[in-house]
C-alpha cells in the first residue's frame, strides 16, 4: 500500500474524490451520531452498498460507530437484521468481538443470534479492506443517486476509502513533496464543473476566529518561523490572509 501512496496519479484521483464527498460525508456522519432514525437509514444504505465486499471491515466500522453512539436503541434495530441476514450477522459479530465483554446487552444479543445461527461466523478482526487503497471511483455514480439517503451513504463510503490522502499529507509528506502531490491534483483532468465545486467548497469555509484564551507567545513565534522557513508567506502573505487567487 505504501508504494501506491507514492503514485501521484492515484493520489490525485483519490484526493479529488475525498474532497468531492466531503460535505455529504460530514452530513452522513452527523446523522449516524445524532439521529437514531435517519442515521439508521444511512447505515443500512452503507451496508447495502458494501454488501459485495470480500471483507467486512468498512461496513463493520460504520456499524460499530452507530452502536457505540446509540447502544441499546441501536441493538433494537440491528438485531432483527442480523437475525435474517448472515452478512449483518457477521458484521454484528465483529462489533461483539471488541465490545461484548464490556456490554451485557450486546453480549445477550449475540447469544441469541448465535443460537439462531447455530454458531458464530468467521472472525473479521485483523482483516483490512482493500478499499483503504481505493480512489473511491466505484462510489462516484451513487453520489448522483435520486435518493438522498443513498447519496449520503455513498459519500460516507467514498470519504472512508480515500482518508489515506489526508493521512498522507498530515503524517507522511514533507512540505516540498506535498507540493508535488498538489501539483498532480491540479494537473489531473478536472472539468470546469469540478473546479467550480472546489471553489464553492472553499468559499463556504468560515473565516478563522481568534482563540478566546491568551496567546501563547512562544508558540506564535515558532509558527512565524515555520511560515518563513517554508515560504508560506510568499504566496499567502505574512498574515496568511491570502491575496488574488491565493486562498487564506
Amino acid at each position: 500500500m505504501v508504494e501506491r501512496w507514492h503514485d501521484k496519479t492515484l493520489f490525485a484521483e483519490a484526493y479529488w474524490h475525498e474532497r468531492l464527498a466531503s460535505e455529504q460525508a460530514g452530513r452522513a456522519r452527523e446523522l449516524l451520531r445524532s439521529d437514531l432514525v435517519e442515521g439508521f437509514e444511512v447505515l443500512v444504505a452503507i451496508v447495502q452498498i458494501l454488501d459485495n465486499d470480500a471483507v467486512l471491515e468498512l461496513a463493520s466500522s460504520a456499524v460499530r460507530g452507530f452502536w457505540y453512539t446509540h447502544r441499546d436503541a441501536a441493538l433494537v434495530r440491528l438485531e432483527p437484521l442480523a437475525a435474517e441476514s448472515p452478512h449483518w450477522y457477521a458484521i454484528m459479530n465483529s462489533v461483539a468481538e471488541i465490545w461484548a465483554a464490556q456490554d451485557a446487552p450486546l453480549a445477550a444479543t449475540m447469544e441469541r443470534l448465535q443460537t439462531k445461527w447455530r454458531g458464530a461466523p468467521p472472525s473479521s478482526r485483523g482483516r483490512v479492506s482493500s478499499d483503504v487503497e481505493s480512489t473511491g471511483e466505484r462510489f462516484a455514480a451513487l453520489l448522483e443517486a435520486p435518493n438522498e439517503t443513498e447519496r449520503l451513504a455513498a459519500a460516507w463510503c467514498m470519504s472512508e476509502v480515500t482518508f489515506w490522502t489526508s493521512d498522507l499529507f498530515l503524517g507522511e509528506l514533507d512540505p516540498l513533496t506535498a507540493w508535488d502531490y498538489m501539483v498532480a491534483v491540479a494537473r489531473s483532468p478536472l472539468s470546469d464543473d469540478d473546479l467550480r465545486t472546489f471553489s464553492d467548497l472553499i468559499a463556504r469555509l468560515p473565516s478563522p476566529t481568534p482563540p478566546a484564551e491568551p496567546a501563547d507567545v512562544p508558540r506564535l513565534e515558532k509558527g512565524r518561523a515555520l511560515i518563513r522557513m517554508h515560504r508560506c508567506d510568499v504566496c499567502h502573505n505574512p498574515d496568511l490572509a491570502g491575496r488574488n487567487n491565493v486562498p487564506r
